[in-house]
């Protein structure tokens, strides 16, 4: 159930007139921190599909991609963290 640019807008006014300004800043985070970890899930499992063992078995560079995926990992983690209220 993706809902586009213009859907969210028309929610948020809508939501703006029922709950008031202050109540909709909170709702609104609590929506964009809800998508952001659905967004976190995907990437964790297209991660686990590539899988490091993978990697290793071709020898491509297996301690390159690990450490990619772990500073991947560490911005979302940031960025979760900074989002958080």
């Amino acid at each position: 159930m993706g809902l586009g640019a213009g859907e969210i807008i028309v929610l948020l006014i809508i939501a703006y007139v029922v709950v008031g300004p202050e109540d909709t800043v909170k709702l609104a985070k609590k929506l964009a921190m809800k998508q952001f970890r659905r967004m976190t899930a995907e990437v964790k499992a297209g991660l686990d599909d590539i899988g490091i063992d993978d990697v290793k078995s071709d020898g491509t560079g297996a301690d390159s991609f690990r450490g990619d995926m772990e500073s991947v990992m560490e911005e979302i983690r940031k960025t979760e963290q900074t989002i958080r209220f």
